[in-house]
């Protein structure tokens, strides 16, 4: 049987939409080329011929993929970087964390030394998973102080945190002067109103 031109051109669109069809229910199902064909609606034998000399014949390589999201998971890609004063704890904070705490995989860049980590996390975790790294990052650029005064009948205890430490230092006495100053009003209308008690009384 010879076809006509129209028809020829008609049959290799048809075939162009099928390989399209083809390749996209591969990146759907994965490799199993049985059930690829059979989906797309072409012979098992026509799969194969074209998953070999279409595809992995013109360079296309096809990799197995997991949908973290069918299974209930997230990927997180984090960019991770240490104090000066961690560095020589870096690898084994992240190893820990890979054997206990959702992390796949971490590796230090260059040039600027931080960590990629990138962890699978389930769903009902990630806030609180990125809200640990979040209090890690805060705590790891904010400098704390707190001081505790002992005073007559009171412990006051006054903290402050600030990126700057000579700054936190500066706020936190300001602070601790405005508790000094509120504890001493306190005591002083203490002792005015028992000695206005005291004048009241009838002798």
């Amino acid at each position: 049987m010879v076809l006509s031109l129209p028809m020829r051109g008609h049959r290799a669109a048809d075939s162009k939409a099928q390989m399209s069809e083809f390749v996209r229910t591969i990146s759907r199902l994965g490799p199993n080329i049985n059930t690829v064909s059979k989906s797309v609606g072409v012979f098992k034998e026509t799969g194969r011929y074209w998953y070999k000399k279409k595809l992995l014949a013109r360079g296309f390589a096809v990799q197995a993929s997991l949908a973290y999201e069918m299974l209930g998971l997230k990927y997180i890609i984090m960019l991770v970087d240490f104090e000066d004063d961690f560095e020589q704890y870096a690898k084994p904070i992240l190893w820990a964390m890979s054997e206990l705490c959702y992390v796949r995989y971490y590796n230090r860049t260059l040039p600027g030394g931080k960590y990629v980590v990138h962890a699978i996390v389930p769903e009902e975790r990630v806030a609180g998973y990125t809200s640990f790294f979040e209090k890690l990052k805060e705590k790891e650029l904010r400098q704390k102080a707190e001081v505790t005064l002992h005073v007559k009948g009171k412990d006051i205890f006054v903290e402050n945190a600030h990126e700057d430490l000579y700054a936190a230092i500066d706020q936190l006495m300001d602070k601790l002067d405005r508790q000094v100053c509120r504890h001493k009003d306190k005591l002083n209308n203490h002792h005015h109103v028992a000695a206005k008690r005291f004048d009241a009384t009838p002798s």
